[in-house]
C-alpha cells in the first residue's frame, strides 16, 4: 500500500524536491549580504546556483513523468541542466574546504577536470548519460560540502553569530552527506556495473519506498538548515548599523564640538538665502541668540556700507557710472561743481549732468573717455554752475565683478589749472590701483549679498574662491564689526547649489595692532627729531624697534597660530572621529538598499545620495589630512626613476582599464635626488590619476626624464608627464593651484589634489609648471629638483 502511494504520487514529490532546493537558491541570492566581513559570504552564491539549477532539473523530471512522450529536446536540456548543477555544488564544496585547508589538492584545478571528465564520459559512452555527473561530482560534492560545513562552524568566524549557527551549520552538513550518496551513489539503472546493482529500481525493491523521497527529504532540511544560516549575515548586519549608529552619534557630537569650539563665526545658508547653522562664536559675535538667527535672511548681519564714503575720501570731483551712462554715485565736490543736489544727479545720463546734452559725447568735439576695459584718459570740457565751459582732464576707470566682467567705470575729472599737457593723470597709477580695488571690493560685497539674498545659483557659482574679503557685520545693537570674509559654496551631485559656507574673522584686535604699528612708527619718528643726543636717541630708536618687532611678531603669530590650530584640530578630529563611523554609515546603506522597497523611487534616490555624500567626505577628509600633514618628511638620496615606476604600478590597472597607452623615456644613470619617497610617490600618482581622468576615451600618456643645466648652471632632475586628454581651460588655468578650486567637482574632485602636490614639491625645493600642450590636446606638467650632493662636492 505505502509502496504504491508513493508511486503515485511521484509528480508531487519531484515538485516538492525541485521546490525545495529552487527556494533555498533564491534565498540566498536575496539575503544582503554586501560588506560581510565572513568568508563564507563571497562563496554561498555557488550553493545558490546549484540550488536554483537542481530545482529547475528537477521540475524537468517531473514533465517526464507527466507527459508520456515529452519533447527530445527537453532530455538533452535535463542533462545539461544536472550536470551544471553538480558543477556547482562541487565547486563549493572545495572552496569551503578551501576557507579551512591550505591543502594544495583542493584546487580550482580538481573542479575542471572533474568536469571535463564528466563531459566526456558523458559524450563518448553509451547508455545512461546521467550516471556520470552524479558519481563524479555529485557524490563527491556532497560529502566535501558536509565536511567543509562542520570545519567551518568549528572555526573562529562563527564565534562572530549566534551560537545556534553551528547548530545549522551541523544539520546542513548532515543533510548534504545523505543527499550525496542518495543522490550521488543511488542512481538510474545503467549497464555500468555498479549502477546495474544499486540503482533507484534495486532501491526500491529492498526499501518500498523511491529514493527521490529522501533527497526531497534532504532537500527540504538543507534548505530550512541554510535560511537560518543565512541569519548570521542579518545578525552581523544588524550589528554593524547599532555600532555604525553609535558612532555616527559620537561623530556628529564631536563635529559639533569642533564647530562649536572655533574661534572664527562660521554661517552656513540655504539656497533660499537664509540662515540653515551657525555656531557660538557667530552668536557671540552678532549679539543674537541661535533661535534668533536661524532662518534669518542671511543679508540681515551685513552692514551697509554706503559707496559715497570711498568717493568723499577723494579731492577730485567723482562719480560713478553704469554701462549705459548713467550715475550711480556721486561725490560732494562733483555735486558742488555742477550745483545739483544728489537727487537730481542719481540715475541721470552723465552727459545730460555733465554737458547738459542728450547725446554722448563724441568727435569732432568732446570725445567720451568712458569705453573699453583700460583706464582711459582725456582733456574734456565740462559745464560748470553757471553754464560756462570750463576745461577738465578726465580718466574713466573700469571696474570689474568677480567673474572679471566690467559693470562700472569711476569717472575723475579736475580742472586744467596746472595740467600742463592733454592727457596728464589726476593721481599717479598707484593710486588709481587702490582706488580702483576699493571700488572693485564694493561691488564684490554687492555681488555677494544679491547672491546670498536671492538664493541664485548662477551667482552663487562665483561666491566660491572668495576669500579675505574685507566686509562689516552688522551686530543686533547696530554696530558694525569689520571681518575678514571667507564663503565657499556647497553642491549637490548634479551640480545644483545647495548653500553656503561663511567664515568670518573678527578684525577689531587686529586692526588695533595695525593702529599701535603706526604709533609707534609715529613716535619713533618723533622721539629721532626731538631727541638731538645721539645716545639718547640710539637707545630710544632701540626700544620702540624692539616693540615694533615683538608687535608684528605677535600679529603673524596669532593670525598663523589660530589658523594652525583651526586647521590641526578639524583634520586630527575627523580622521579618527569621523572617518571611520563613515566607513561603518556605508554599510547600513548598503544594507538598507537591500532591505527597503525598491519600488519607492524617492527612498533608492535619498540612498544614493547619502553614499555618494559619505563617500565625498571620506575624499575631503582624505585630501585635508594630506594637506594639514605634509610637514613631516624624511629625506633620503634616491633614484627618481625608481619612485616614477613604483608610482607607475599603482595605477597601472586604471590605464589599462580606461586603454591609456604608456610611452616612457627614462634617462640612464641619472644623479641621485634627496625626497622623502613615500610623498613623491604622492605627487607621481597623482599627476598620473590627474592625466587618466582627464582621458575617458583612452589615450597616451608620456613620461620622459633626463638631467639639464639650468640657468645658473646649477644641475636638475626635470620630469616631464603629458597626456592627450581634454585640457584645462585657460580661464581655469591660474586658479588650479587654489584650495578647493576643481573643474572635476562633478566627477567627485575636491580640489585639494594640485595643491598638496605643490606643496611637497616646493618642500623639496623643487619647482612645478603646469600648462596645456601646444597641440590644443592634453597637458604637460613639467618638475624640476635639485640634484643630491655629498659633502665635500
Amino acid at each position: 500500500m505505502l509502496s504504491a502511494f508513493f508511486q503515485n504520487n511521484l509528480d508531487i514529490i519531484y515538485f516538492i524536491y525541485g521546490l525545495a532546493f529552487f527556494f533555498m537558491g533564491v534565498a540566498i541570492f536575496v539575503y544582503p549580504r554586501r560588506g560581510s566581513i565572513l568568508r563564507l559570504a563571497d562563496i554561498i552564491w555557488l550553493l545558490a546556483i546549484f540550488g536554483i539549477m537542481h530545482g529547475v532539473s528537477e521540475w524537468l523530471d517531473l514533465v517526464f513523468i507527466i507527459q508520456k512522450f515529452p519533447p527530445a529536446f527537453l532530455a538533452a536540456m535535463r542533462l545539461i541542466v544536472l550536470f551544471i548543477s553538480y558543477v556547482f555544488l562541487f565547486e563549493f564544496g572545495r572552496r569551503l574546504v578551501s576557507l579551512i585547508s591550505a591543502n594544495k589538492f583542493f584546487k580550482g584545478w580538481l573542479t575542471v577536470f572533474l568536469s571535463f571528465s564528466t563531459l566526456i564520459l558523458i559524450l563518448v559512452l553509451q547508455g545512461e548519460k546521467g550516471i556520470w555527473p552524479r558519481y563524479l561530482l555529485c557524490f563527491p560534492g556532497g560529502l566535501m560540502t558536509a565536511y567543509g560545513f562542520i570545519a567551518y562552524s568549528n572555526g573562529s568566524e562563527c564565534v562572530l553569530g549566534p551560537q545556534n549557527i553551528k547548530r545549522y551549520c551541523y544539520i546542513v552538513a548532515g543533510a548534504i552527506f545523505i543527499y550525496g550518496i542518495f543522490g550521488g551513489l543511488i542512481v538510474p539503472k545503467a549497464l555500468f556495473p555498479v549502477a546495474a546493482i544499486i540503482n533507484n529500481d534495486s532501491f526500491f525493491r529492498l526499501v518500498g519506498i523511491p529514493v527521490q523521497f529522501f533527497r526531497a527529504a534532504c532537500a527540504i532540511i538543507m534548505a530550512w538548515a541554510v535560511w537560518n544560516i543565512l541569519g548570521i549575515f542579518n545578525w552581523e548586519i544588524n550589528k554593524n548599523l547599532k555600532y555604525s549608529l553609535e558612532q555616527a552619534n559620537a561623530a556628529s557630537s564631536y563635529f559639533d564640538n569642533i564647530i562649536t569650539s572655533m574661534a572664527d563665526s562660521l554661517i552656513v545658508s540655504g539656497p533660499d538665502g537664509r540662515i540653515k547653522l551657525i555656531n557660538k562664536a557667530s552668536s557671540e559675535l552678532l549679539g543674537y541668540s541661535e533661535r534668533d538667527l536661524i532662518g534669518m535672511p542671511i543679508v540681515n548681519i551685513f552692514a551697509e556700507q554706503e559707496i559715497e564714503e570711498i568717493l568723499n575720501e577723494l579731492e577730485e570731483s567723482a562719480f560713478l557710472l553704469s554701462k549705459d551712462y548713467k550715475i550711480i554715485e556721486a561725490n560732494n565736490i562733483f555735486l558742488e561743481k555742477v550745483g545739483m543736489g544728489k537727487k537730481e544727479v542719481i540715475g541721470q545720463y552723465c552727459y545730460s549732468v555733465t554737458h547738459h546734452s542728450d547725446r554722448i559725447c563724441e568727435l569732432p568735439n568732446d570725445r567720451c573717455p568712458v569705453r573699453g576695459v583700460e583706464l582711459s584718459a582725456e582733456m574734456h570740457t565740462h559745464l560748470d554752475i553757471d553754464g560756462n565751459k570750463r576745461l577738465v582732464t578726465v580718466i574713466a576707470a573700469p571696474i570689474k565683478n568677480q567673474a572679471g566682467e566690467v559693470v562700472y567705470y569711476l569717472h575723475l575729472s579736475r580742472d586744467v589749472k596746472g595740467i600742463k599737457k592733454e592727457g596728464d593723470l589726476l593721481l599717479d597709477q598707484q593710486d588709481i590701483k587702490i582706488l580702483t580695488e576699493k571700488l572693485e571690493n564694493y561691488v564684490h560685497k554687492l555681488e555677494l549679498k544679491e547672491a546670498l539674498s536671492k538664493g541664485e545659483s548662477g551667482k552663487i557659482e562665483r561666491i566660491y574662491g572668495i576669500k579675505n574679503l574685507d566686509m562689516y557685520y552688522q551686530t543686533k545693537l547696530k554696530e558694525r564689526i569689520p571681518v575678514s570674509f571667507s564663503a565657499s559654496n556647497i553642491t549637490g551631485r548634479e551640480g545644483n547649489t545647495l548653500g553656503v559656507v561663511c567664515v568670518a574673522r573678527d578684525m577689531r584686535q587686529i586692526r588695533q595692532l595695525r593702529e599701535k604699528e603706526k604709533e609707534i612708527a609715529v613716535a619713533r619718528a618723533t622721539a629721532m627729531a626731538e631727541h638731538s643726543h645721539a645716545e639718547e636717541i640710539e637707545e630710544l630708536y632701540s626700544e620702540l624697534e624692539k616693540s615694533y618687532s615683538e608687535l608684528k611678531s605677535t600679529q603673524a603669530d596669532l593670525i598663523q597660530a589660530e589658523k594652525m590650530r583651526v586647521v590641526g584640530t578639524l583634520a586630527a578630529g575627523i580622521a579618527h572621529e569621523v572617518k571611520n563611523p563613515l566607513a561603518i554609515v556605508l554599510q547600513g546603506i548598503d544594507y538598507l538598499s537591500g532591505r527597503l522597497p525598491k519600488e519607492d523611487k524617492n527612498i533608492e534616490s535619498t540612498l544614493s545620495f547619502m553614499d555618494e555624500a559619505v563617500e565625498r567626505a571620506c575624499s575631503i577628509i582624505q585630501d585635508l589630512l594630506d594637506f594639514s600633514g605634509i610637514s613631516k618628511l624624511y629625506f633620503a638620496p634616491g633614484n627618481i626613476n625608481s619612485i616614477i615606476e613604483k608610482s607607475i604600478s599603482l595605477v597601472k590597472y586604471q590605464l589599462d582599464k580606461n586603454h591609456i597607452r604608456l610611452v616612457e623615456e627614462f634617462a640612464q644613470g641619472l644623479p641621485e635626488v634627496e625626497m622623502d619617497n613615500n610623498r613623491m610617490e604622492q605627487v607621481f600618482v597623482n599627476l598620473f590619476i590627474n592625466a587618466i581622468n582627464a582621458m575617458p576615451d583612452g589615450g597616451e600618456l608620456e613620461i620622459k626624464t633626463y638631467a639639464r643645466l639650468s640657468r645658473g648652471q646649477e644641475k636638475l632632475i626635470t620630469v616631464e608627464i603629458e597626456d592627450t586628454g581634454v585640457g584645462i581651460p585657460e580661464e581655469a588655468m591660474p586658479k588650479i593651484f587654489e584650495p578647493f578650486f576643481t573643474t572635476r567637482r562633478d566627477m567627485g574632485g575636491t580640489g585639494l589634489g594640485l595643491l598638496i602636490v605643490r606643496n611637497i614639491v616646493e618642500l623639496h625645493n623643487g619647482k612645478i609648471q603646469v600648462k596645456n600642450r601646444p597641440e590644443g590636446t592634453g597637458v604637460k606638467v613639467t618638475l624640476d629638483f635639485k640634484t643630491y650632493k655629498k659633502e665635500g662636492e
